[in-house]
């Protein structure tokens, strides 16, 4: 069906507003997932803010979007181009808490505190974090609800403080 310039108009400026919608939608669920946030330029906490993107890659707001306009390819490639992204997060930060793990355990052994109990319960526990991302991108790959508050507590677990560990043991 051919479409003449004034109604393809039309349809540019619906699709154009629903996608304003939503990244406004998506702002607010963002700023609601920090209570400290009040406004929109509230900062966010300093370690999450590069990974703050990963919130949203598995929440399916944008293939829904583009499904509502009948275009399922482009939506199942956002989807695995979403998981992709999302499990290179996810190798960042795996990389950079072994990295700093590695710089602990060399700290504890030039100072002579030998405190490899915290460094092991912190490294369990973030381990563990890195293995409930991963799953959650399983649960996306199988089309199962995965909430942004899911992914946050996970980054809560892994880029929590040493100090929080440490305190924790004594």
């Amino acid at each position: 069906m051919a479409m003449n310039s004034d109604e393809l108009e039309i349809r540019f400026l619906k699709l154009l507003q629903e996608f304003v919608h939503v990244k406004l939608k998506r702002r607010q669920n963002e700023l609601a997932l920090w209570p400290d946030s009040n406004d929109d330029f509230a900062p966010r906490p300093a370690r999450i803010s590069p990974y703050a993107p990963m919130l949203h890659l598995l929440n399916g707001e944008d293939e829904r979007f583009l499904l509502r306009f009948g275009l399922r390819r482009a939506a199942r490639e956002i989807r695995r181009t979403h998981r992709r992204c999302f499990l290179s997060y996810v190798a960042l930060l795996a990389g950079a808490a072994r990295a700093e793990r590695q710089d602990r355990i060399i700290v504890m052994q030039t100072t002579g505190t030998q405190r490899f109990d915290a460094i092991l319960s912190k490294a369990i526990r973030v381990e563990l974090a890195l293995l409930s991302l991963r799953w959650l991108t399983l649960k996306h790959r199988a089309r199962l609800c995965v909430s942004g508050a899911d992914i946050a507590a996970q980054l809560e677990v892994i880029l929590g403080s040493w100090q929080s560990a440490e305190v924790a043991q004594l």
